[in-house]
């Protein structure tokens, strides 16, 4: 299944590259938008597209500059990246590289396979992979191909997350955020250097019990103001709103949203907040939404 990217490959990725770096350090511009990143008025639309040719019980997925699809399969512990040939059109996506993470996952005591995916958008370079407890980092040679990536750093949550699905960062990479199914929380990691997880310096936790009872994905707006939820028993997107952007402690809840899938396992949205994706493990398909006016 491994791709050699070609030279003109490599050019288009690193026309694409740039645009995404353009347009994520413009993204606060839709702190102000009450429309956009709004649950209550997704409403589904006819497109979506079927990752399980290569992937076996599809979980994490995150969409990077409109562009760049990332999904992680779990059974096969594969972290596989997926390039829309029009931007913002799912229905384009082709296979564009992947990573296996059997020699990590499962090298530990905690023998889970992954869960959780997260890129840095800024530059495609940085990758962390999670499974329930235990984070591992990667750098990536070749920005965006999952194929370069080498290991660079591990971080042991165990002693507060019980049984995680999805992970987070901050835009300055000083934040790192884990749903925790298990335990209930959401919990918030403040790290001694940006970028990295070899070690945290403090930490807190916020209680969802009253309103989940399945939390599998956690997401934020680009300010840091909003937090959204995958509820996979209630099959809902739930939403919070932070009075102290990237803050947990000031966290509230506010809304909910209905999903009418029969298995969904992760969540993540467009750049500009106007379409939501929804990864439906039964059949591994990515399911789009739009943001109505």
């Amino acid at each position: 299944m491994k791709k050699i990217i070609t030279a003109i490959g490599s050019v288009l990725f690193a026309v694409f590259l740039t645009a995404c770096n353009d347009d994520d350090s413009a993204g606060s511009g839709n702190s102000g938008d009450q429309v956009a990143f709004d649950i209550t008025r997704l409403t589904p639309t006819s497109h979506f597209y079927g990752t399980a040719a290569y992937t076996e019980n599809a979980r994490g997925i995150q969409l990077i500059g409109d562009t760049l699809l990332t999904v992680f399969s779990r059974d096969n512990n594969q972290a596989i990246n997926f390039r829309m040939q029009t931007a913002g059109d799912i229905t384009s996506a082709v296979y564009h590289s992947h990573f296996s993470a059997d020699e990590f996952l499962g090298s530990t005591e905690q023998t889970a396979n992954g869960h959780g995916i997260y890129l840095r958008t800024t530059d495609l370079r940085k990758m962390w992979i999670f499974n329930r407890t235990e984070v591992w980092e990667f750098d990536l040679a070749d920005a965006g191909d999952l194929s370069s990536a080498a290991y660079s750093g591990y971080l042991d949550v165990a002693g507060e997350v019980e049984r995680g699905h999805g992970i987070y960062f901050n835009p300055d990479g000083t934040r790192l955020y884990i749903d925790d199914r298990g335990g209930a929380t959401v919990h918030q990691y403040d790290l001694a250097a940006p970028w990295s997880i070899s070690e945290t310096v403090s930490h807190i936790s916020l209680d969802i019990s009253a309103r989940h009872d399945a939390v599998r994905a956690v997401v934020f707006d680009p300010d840091g103001s909003r937090m959204f939820l995958l509820d996979t028993e209630r099959r809902e997107l739930q939403a919070y709103g932070l009075s102290v952007a990237w803050d947990l402690s000031s966290a509230v809840y506010r809304n909910e949203y209905s999903l009418y899938l029969s298995n969904p396992r992760g969540f993540c949205w467009s750049r500009d907040g106007k379409r939501a994706y929804v990864m439906n493990t039964d059949n591994g398909r990515v399911f789009e939404y739009a943001v109505g006016e």
